[in-house]
């Protein structure tokens, strides 16, 4: 199983831990299977001190811990804007 299909599958799982600790949940954006950077967008989730969202936290931990590859997280917030979106 490649890079991707266990990221994938981590966050398949870490979603439904998310929701319930931090009211929140994660995306997959993209993943870099050379480097090992994973970028996540971060839906919702509670806030912790100076605006650190929790969900970005626990996804950046969790995700480290299966997947030992995964040399770095980087987090988006916020929603996809949708292609109707765009300003003008």
């Amino acid at each position: 199983m490649g890079l991707r299909e266990r990221v994938e599958e981590e966050i398949d799982r870490l979603n439904p831990r998310l929701m319930e600790l931090a009211q929140g949940e994660v995306g997959i954006i993209s993943i870099d299977e050379d480097t090992g950077v994973v970028t996540l967008r971060v839906f919702r989730g509670l806030l912790i001190a100076n605006g650190i969202n929790a969900c970005s936290l626990w996804a950046d931990k969790l995700l480290k811990e299966a997947v030992p590859e995964i040399h770095e997280v980087i987090t988006i917030f916020g929603p996809t804007p949708c292609s109707g979106d765009t300003p003008g």
